[in-house]
């Protein structure tokens, strides 16, 4: 069995004079969401073995944070170009490519891309991933290279707003 958990990055600032989109940082709201939710995390026990991240200053940062919550090193975090702001098959030929026999793969990345994919991967529904939410989908696979389109079960979705409500 594999499990994914995708991430979107959390709550960034706009864009300041001369900055790009690519290096916009997290507010304040942001830093505080990515620590609560990496221990929301924890709390269920998730740890990846390996944390594809987009190399965004914002999803970085997310990375970091959510990564020393869950007692992960940050050596197990890789930046990838192809997953800044990345269309769910962008998403879906990074994973594939993945031979590593790691078991359990974080993926953080941006919106739209990554609510599509976690849509199009899932039996269940997943309309909005905000900010700082993830969902947690599990697969009867062996090897990454087998994902496919509608073959995985979404376990848990969550998100800062949510308040413990989370959705099993």
């Amino acid at each position: 069995m594999l499990k994914l958990i995708l991430l979107r990055h959390a709550k960034s600032g706009w864009a300041q004079g001369g900055q790009s989109d690519f290096e916009r940082h997290l507010n304040e709201r942001g830093e505080h969401d990515a620590v609560e939710m990496g221990q929301r995390m924890a709390a269920r026990g998730i740890k990846p073995g390996k944390i594809l991240s987009s190399p965004a200053t914002r999803a970085k940062r997310t990375s970091k944070l959510v990564s020393g919550e869950l007692g992960v090193s940050e050596t197990v975090i890789s930046h990838d170009r192809r997953l800044y702001l990345a269309e769910p098959g962008d998403l879906m030929s990074v994973i594939r490519e993945l031979t590593a026999a790691t078991r359990e793969i974080m993926l953080v990345g941006h919106n739209p891309g990554i609510t599509g994919f976690a849509g199009r991967l899932a039996d269940a529904s997943v309309k909005n991933m905000p900010t700082s939410s993830y969902a947690e989908i599990v697969f009867e696979l062996e090897k990454w290279e087998d994902l496919d389109w509608e073959t995985g079960t979404l376990t848990h979705f969550d998100w800062p707003a949510n308040s413990g409500q989370e959705e099993d």
